[in-house]
């Protein structure tokens, strides 16, 4: 009987960490998002806009990240912030991908930090006119 009531301890315990952890299966929605979706933009400024949110994804805080306004794709400033900035720049692969409600508990993961930097060297290459991306005009 003490051996099944340890082993029982022992099993939830196991399983509310995992739960605890994030590793109870829940998919990263930002990551999936990311992964295939399509960065568009059309101006050095919206190229420039999105470099300075996606080099803020890697140095902020999500607390910072929730504060801070990006211009809009008119550039005016201060108008969006990052979720907002993202989903306006990027058309998702598949139906089923989204930014999602968690954005902020996702930003930092590791899945999306490689993401992001994924797309800091690609607009790092960016000509005006093509569907690369945008940027920085972070206020």
């Amino acid at each position: 009987m003490v051996r099944v009531s340890s082993w029982v301890a022992v099993s939830v315990a196991v399983l509310s960490a995992l739960l605890q952890f994030g590793c109870g299966g829940k998919p990263n929605q930002l990551a999936a998002f990311l992964e295939d979706a399509e960065l568009q933009c059309e101006t050095e400024a919206q190229r420039c806009n999105l470099c300075a949110a996606f080099q803020d994804m890697l140095d902020l805080t999500p607390e910072q990240l929730r504060n801070r306004r990006y211009c809009d794709y008119t550039g005016q400033p201060g108008r969006w912030d990052l979720p907002t900035l993202l989903s306006r720049h990027f058309v998702p692969g598949s139906k089923q991908h989204s930014i999602g409600p968690r954005f902020y508990d996702e930003v930092k993961s590791a899945e999306v930090r490689q993401q992001v930097q994924r797309f800091l060297d690609r607009l790092g290459r960016f000509d005006e006119g093509t569907s690369l991306g945008q940027g920085p005009t972070a206020t």
